[in-house]
């Protein structure tokens, strides 16, 4: 069982700042409603066994304000990273959201995700098993053939909008709050 400390280069901020510590306070929830108990959170960094710096790239292209925390400083051989950044140098070992191939090292470092704040204005409704569309996609094809073959796609039960060619219709979206087409889908 790890005992593992949470914390951000931002933690000491005044004020609340969203870019820089949402992800950090939306980790600690997270682990505070772990199910299987297996590991623990501890405030006490002598003790712990990780220290899990998060950032949602805040912290520099080379993990430079990390690496100045008077804690890495003192327990570099305990310290990880969660980052979201797109462009990043795995300078510390961790888990990283945009991590490029040539920056993968299985010893050093692992894929992960995005944390994101909830969208207020999205409600939650669970399925039903009546949605019209079961995945969609809202994106420009312009920018990584991946896309690209996602936008040819003809399925009527998969919800596709290329905003490369459509832009003036998600703009009459915002304005409508809601494209009246993929209301009552399974996209939120």
């Amino acid at each position: 069982m790890a005992r593992i400390s949470i914390l951000s280069v931002d933690d000491d901020l005044l004020e609340y700042d969203e870019n820089k510590q949402f992800a950090v306070r939306a980790l600690r929830a997270s682990a505070a409603q772990d199910r299987f108990k297996i590991h623990s959170l501890t405030n006490d960094y002598e003790e712990a066994d990780i220290i899990l710096y998060v950032a949602m790239g805040t912290c520099g292209d080379f993990s430079e304000r990390v690496r100045a925390h008077p804690l890495y400083r003192k327990y570099p051989e305990k310290s990880f990273l969660f980052d979201s950044a797109d462009h990043l140098r795995p300078t510390i070992p961790g888990v990283f959201a945009s991590l490029r191939k040539k920056h993968y090292s299985p010893e050093h470092t692992r894929t992960g995700f995005y944390l994101l704040p909830e969208n207020p204005l999205v409600d939650h409704r669970p399925i039903d098993g009546n949605e019209k569309y079961l995945a969609g996609f809202v994106g420009s094809s312009d920018t990584h053939p991946v896309r690209e073959q996602i936008c040819s796609y003809q399925r009527p039960d998969i919800y596709v909008l290329d905003s490369a060619k459509e832009s003036y219709r998600i703009s009459a979206c915002a304005r409508a709050d809601a494209d009246p087409e993929v209301s009552g889908s399974m996209i939120p």
